[in-house]
């Protein structure tokens, strides 16, 4: 049980590294982050590594007001699940919340963001 809570830990570190990435506009992190055949999907469509790491250079149209429901767990002994809500606040002055969630497998011993996914809430 206690290598479970261990990976838990270093997921909910790693969404939290990533959210620091993108608020500092970090795309070489992304490079690390990400497993090479990494995908996201987002309102602004379906991104592999390359145009991941791109948008998530120079920084992000939208501030970051926080994260909360946050849930992690493992799905397998080499895959990882996170879940939270983000809230945003938008260029125009409005905001938005996102439900989001990023799956994690385990390559050579270390954690990856495999998959990335964003729907609006409404």
């Amino acid at each position: 049980m206690f290598a479970v809570q261990d990976d838990i830990a270093e997921l909910l570190d790693l969404k939290d590294a990533a959210i620091q990435a993108t608020a500092k506009g970090d795309g070489g992190f992304y490079e690390g982050y990400l497993t090479d055949d990494a995908l996201a999907l987002t309102p602004m469509g379906k991104l592999d590594k390359p145009a991941i790491v791109k948008a998530m250079t120079g920084g992000s149209r939208f501030k970051s007001l926080g994260v909360d429901d946050v849930d992690a767990r493992l799905l397998g002994p080499d895959t990882g699940l996170v879940t939270y809500r983000a809230r945003f606040a938008t260029p125009e002055g409005g905001e938005v919340t996102m439900l989001t969630s990023t799956v994690y497998c385990r390559r050579d011993g270390e954690w990856h963001g495999a998959f990335y996914q964003q729907t609006p809430q409404r």
